[in-house]
């Protein structure tokens, strides 16, 4: 089971660095799912997978935008201590 769970986020963190928005935003959504059934191996490297949606703020593209900014709420309900303070970075 946390093989499959590990295997899981290594696609999903790849589809997030696609060159493809559907792939970009499908892999965002994954992450954003693991954080939220708190995969142990998501927590883990949460600082990480916060940085992936971090770069896709930019896309042009809303869809991937959209799927970032899910990401990086889903990883402020899970760890808000931590998180807050670096989402609150991003507007300031």
């Amino acid at each position: 089971e946390a093989e499959r769970g590990v295997a899981e986020l290594q696609e999903a963190v790849a589809d997030a660095g696609s060159p493809e928005p559907p792939l970009i935003a499908s892999g965002l959504d994954a992450l954003r799912k693991a954080v939220l059934h708190r995969c142990p191996s998501a927590i883990a490297k949460l600082e990480l997978l916060c940085q992936v949606a971090r770069l896709r703020l930019d896309h042009p593209d809303s869809f991937v935008y959209q799927a970032a900014l899910n990401m990086l709420a889903a990883a402020a309900e899970v760890e808000p201590r931590t998180m807050m303070p670096r989402l609150a970075e991003l507007v300031l």
